[in-house]
């Protein structure tokens, strides 16, 4: 709920947040501000990210798509196994492809994609709270973003979650910003001023634009639809007239439609595939995968602010019931909420108001619009834990307000949630280890692979490509024929639908008795799952087992000549 208690100023929460006169001699960009805090944690999610391998299979999938880019030389079209891929649009791609072509293919750079991301969102929430909320406010929720699970380990994962949160914030920040400050008792507005020369609201257009190109339509649609509820209920309509919309339209159509038009025109269809079948399908089907049930999100937002999440529950409990204690009776606090939205009162709303109001639409726009498809996945809810932070303040603030913890309460849970989150990572990096197929990149790199083919039956390893910086594509031997009926929610469906837009890549799609006829030619290699059940099928046909891997077996044919490696699976010295 939005109400806070008509007596809350400004200079009440200061006086929540510290002495006036301390305030004022705080410098937001200073140690004792938000620099330190920023620095710090920033730090701490580069050094974090270079400590883990690709997850499976998104990051490794993504990472090898830009990779790929960077290999061909094709920046139009993103491919995965040299095959269209035309899931998600191609922001992430062409940083990726850039980070390659800088480094080659490293786990460490390409996160820093998302680390970048991450870090804009945590350096701009200082000064678009401290203005209005001041500067210790402002510090203790850099303290709380900073130290969550959302900021170091979703800010260090490497697909289009953290990218597309990054710029809705961005966007819904720069409109909200821009709202609180059109004057209503004149003609002009602060935005005609040269201190901003609507450049802001222009910003938020192209925060649009970069959402829609980082992850498709809700780039601009969570976006237009959190001003516009926040607009119901704060009142400030006049604000939309003096919006830039000719500029700022211009800016928006520039950034997002030229990439789409040349490759529909390319490949027609793929306007529908992208937006219909993995955008607008996804969100009303129930065919795909990780379904959930509908407060599915409210424990996600929970998981990813880890010790701080109490902070938000307190808030939106305590403002609920700000709103309905001095109502009796069903009918009267039915009249008391909706008194709140009457346009008279809305628009004497102080700015601290507006602004706590703002995040509290926010989270809960985008978490019923989240919530609604049967598909749930836990980075989706990253674009609300920026405002979240700003209400577990409102909500810890007042937990410790009359406590002697209160000095040093958020200094100690910073300090618990970063230990909380170490762990986490530490365990995460054990468990993406059983399922990689580093061990045996590492054999593989130390043959002569310059005229053999690499088959890989039963599962696809995402990695293996990036693992090796291989400069051809895999062959996948399937039964795909079978596949095009049967395949879920998987790997198999990306190729095979990729295939349609682009005939000619089906080469790389192999039928399953490719395994009997390769076997009987040099220079193949194959891999499959450690525990794959056609495993004697493949010993049958001759395959020699070269190396048994944690998670994949890897075999040679007869005729293939074999470089001796140690126990470890790495190469002699020459």
């Amino acid at each position: 709920m939005i109400r806070e208690n008509s007596d809350t100023t400004n200079t009440e929460i200061k006086r929540k947040n510290g002495p006036e006169h301390y305030q004022q001699k705080i410098k937001l960009w200073s140690f004792d501000g938000v620099l330190g805090p920023v620095l710090f944690v920033s730090i701490l999610l580069i050094f974090l990210s270079a400590f883990r391998p690709l997850a499976l299979p998104d990051e490794a999938r993504y990472a090898e798509i830009g990779r790929w880019m960077w290999e061909s030389g094709d920046w139009l079209v993103p491919r995965l196994n040299g095959i269209p891929f035309f899931h998600k649009p191609p922001l992430l791609y062409w940083l990726g492809g850039i980070a390659n072509s800088v480094t080659g293919p490293s786990a460490w750079f390409f996160r820093l994609i998302p680390v970048t991301h991450a870090i804009l969102i945590l350096a701009l929430m200082g000064p678009f709270l401290c203005e209005t909320l001041g500067v210790i406010f402002a510090r203790k929720a850099v303290l709380i973003f900073g130290s969550s699970a959302a900021f170091l380990l979703g800010g260090q994962y490497i697909n289009h979650d953290m990218m597309v949160a990054c710029w809705i914030n961005i966007a819904i920040g720069s409109f909200g910003w821009f709202v609180m400050h059109c004057d209503p008792n004149s003609s002009a507005s602060i935005e005609d001023k040269a201190i901003t020369n609507k450049r802001v609201p222009l910003l938020g257009f192209f925060a649009c634009g970069m959402g829609v190109l980082s992850k498709g339509l809700i780039g601009v649609v969570l976006p237009l639809a959190v001003v516009l509820a926040w607009l119901c209920w704060c009142g400030r309509w006049y604000a939309l007239k003096r919006l830039p919309w000719v500029s700022g339209l211009l800016v928006f159509i520039c950034i997002t439609f030229p990439w789409f038009i040349v490759v529909e025109s390319k490949y027609p269809g793929m306007l529908s595939y992208m937006f219909g079948m993995h955008q607008l399908a996804r969100f009303t089907g129930t065919q795909f995968n990780n379904p959930q049930p509908f407060w599915f999100y409210l424990v996600a937002i929970s998981l990813l602010m880890g010790p701080w999440f109490l902070g938000f529950w307190v808030h939106q409990y305590q403002n609920l019931y700000d709103i309905l204690r001095n109502s009796s009776g069903f009918k009267e606090r039915l009249k008391s909420f909706l008194n709140e939205f009457k346009w008279e009162k809305q628009n004497q709303i102080k700015s601290e108001k507006l602004l706590i109001g703002l995040c509290v639409i926010w989270v809960w726009v985008i978490v019923i619009f989240f919530s609604i498809p049967s598909s749930k996945i836990i980075g989706y809810v990253l674009p609300v834990i920026a405002p979240t932070c700003v209400l577990c303040v409102l909500g810890w603030d007042r937990l410790t307000q009359q406590t002697r913890i209160k000095h040093f309460f958020y200094k100690g849970m910073f300090v618990l949630s970063l230990g909380v989150v170490v762990l986490i990572q530490i365990q995460a990096a054990v468990i993406t280890n059983r399922y990689a197929s580093v061990d045996v990149a590492k054999v593989l790199s130390c043959q002569d692979l310059s005229n053999a083919k690499i088959l890989i039956a039963g599962e696809y390893a995402y990695d293996l490509p990036f693992l090796m910086n291989l400069k051809t594509q895999l062959w996948v031997v399937q039964n795909w024929d079978n596949e095009r009926i049967h395949a879920g929610d998987n790997w198999r469906r990306e190729m095979f639908e990729g295939v349609n837009f682009e005939p000619e890549t089906s080469s790389v799609l192999k039928p399953m008795y490719t395994l009997a006829t390769e076997s009987k030619v040099s220079e193949r290699w194959l891999l499959i799952p450690k525990e794959w059940t056609a495993k004697p099928m493949v010993e049958n046909f001759g395959y020699i087992l070269e190396y048994k891997g944690q998670a994949w077996s890897l075999y040679r044919s007869p005729l293939t000549h074999s470089i001796k490696f140690d126990v470890t699976g790495s190469c002699p010295k020459q």
